[in-house]
């Protein structure tokens, strides 16, 4: 098991701009949106890697490297002039994104009715995102 998830911000940024001209390269009148990466809620990481609520432990992401990397994603967006959509900052903007947002494993019958909500916030100027 990795203990810690390190991609260097620099590279990050390097890797979004390679596979954004990638992306126009081969399909030129591709449209190219990027995704921030999503807010980090260091408990229930802790609780898939380890199988228990041990807070004495460290998750292998957390909520601030994730906000740094939805900055730099922010930051490549804007100098390649590519719509983007701040998921990071958007989930957090919804009250107890922590416990009502959705996560991988986390879709059950209670949560169904907010992904209306949750599709409203993701909007890119005209540019809808559906789950239909």
């Amino acid at each position: 098991m990795q203990v810690h998830q390190h991609v260097p911000l620099d590279e990050y940024q390097s890797n979004l701009r390679a596979i954004c001209a990638y992306f126009k390269e081969q399909w030129p009148s591709t449209k190219i949106i990027l995704i921030t990466p999503p807010p980090i809620y260091e408990p229930v990481r802790i609780r898939d890697m380890y199988g228990e609520d041990d807070h004495s432990k460290l998750p292998e992401r957390t909520n601030e490297a994730a906000g740094t990397n939805a900055q730099a994603c922010l930051t490549v967006a804007k100098e390649l002039n590519h719509p983007v959509i701040d998921i990071w900052t958007k989930m957090q903007q919804f009250p107890d994104w922590q416990t009502s947002a959705l996560w991988y494993g986390s879709i059950s019958s209670d949560l169904i009715p907010k992904l209306d909500v949750w599709m409203g916030l993701i909007t890119v100027k005209g540019c809808h995102l559906c789950y239909q």
